[in-house]
């Protein structure tokens, strides 16, 4: 089943962004904002993962993540990508606790925690380099990203943006993608996501992720992204008029998938 979808126009309250934060801030990659936003929510992913997966799929492992998650009492984790002339992308997240638990605290209290994260001057955390295997790394820049915690919040991002999101992750709920999703976002929904369609949208991309040697070592992801990037590229000719879109999926109370949508078209298309 799906809900009511809502097509926005160019003189819609999403046209006017806010004006980008100084690069000085956040660093010049980061100062036209994210291309796309995420939002889970724990408890229901969770509970959807539990309720459709296979019974003789919910190995040991399976159980030891899905409880540390659930002590972690997590209520919501966004994630906001952006672009990188050296990388993919770059990801900010946030991770909320429910009100009132100190996420900092229920962290502190796992064993790994000291192993993979380590104390800096200014009352935040860098991650160990040399306690993640150089496999998993990826050329990934780790040494440059940084934890902190700002009440009920664990904040994940570049060293760059400690001055931006030192009070939490209002500055970036404000940009375009966030208020595209918030549009279209329900108290019960399980995701919501909300992506900036670049300009010259073009398959491009795909090609650049596919030769990847990250991506080229990894079958599953590769064989992932070429069926994803097949659909988009499908989709590049209908996708050139829209500037941005935002998709939310909640479960209905029989199990019967909703979904919402919103899309805005660029200035000058009728």
């Amino acid at each position: 089943r799906f809900g009511l979808g809502k097509i926005v126009g160019k003189n819609s309250t999403f046209q006017k962004e806010p004006s980008p934060a100084k690069p000085s801030l956040i660093g010049k990659h980061a100062a036209a904002g994210p291309f796309c936003a995420l939002k889970l929510n724990v408890p229901r992913l969770l509970a959807a993962v539990d309720q459709n997966m296979a019974e003789e799929k919910k190995d040991m492992r399976y159980k030891m993540t899905t409880t540390l998650i659930r002590s972690l009492g997590l209520s919501n984790v966004e994630i906001y990508l952006y672009s990188h002339p050296q990388h993919i992308f770059l990801p900010v997240i946030f991770a909320s606790s429910e009100a009132g638990n100190s996420l900092e605290k229920l962290l502190k209290a796992q064993a790994n925690f000291g192993q993979l994260l380590a104390p800096q001057p200014d009352g935040s955390y860098r991650f160990k380099k040399d306690a993640i295997p150089a496999e998993k790394q990826n050329s990934f820049p780790i040494e440059q990203y940084r934890v902190q915690f700002v009440e009920n919040t664990a904040v994940v991002a570049p060293e760059s943006f400690s001055g931006l999101l030192q009070n939490g992750p209002d500055p970036l709920r404000q940009t375009h993608v966030a208020q595209m999703m918030a549009a279209i976002s329900q108290p019960h929904d399980v995701a919501a996501l909300s992506v900036q369609i670049p300009q010259n949208f073009s398959t491009d991309w795909q090609k650049k992720i596919q030769n990847n040697p990250t991506v080229q070592q990894n079958p599953q992801a590769a064989m992932m992204i070429a069926m994803g990037g097949g659909v988009l590229a499908q989709l590049s000719e209908p996708l050139k008029d829209v500037d941005s879109l935002a998709i939310g999926l909640r479960l209905s109370e029989n199990n019967g998938r909703v979904l919402s949508y919103a899309q805005q078209f660029r200035n000058g298309v009728d």
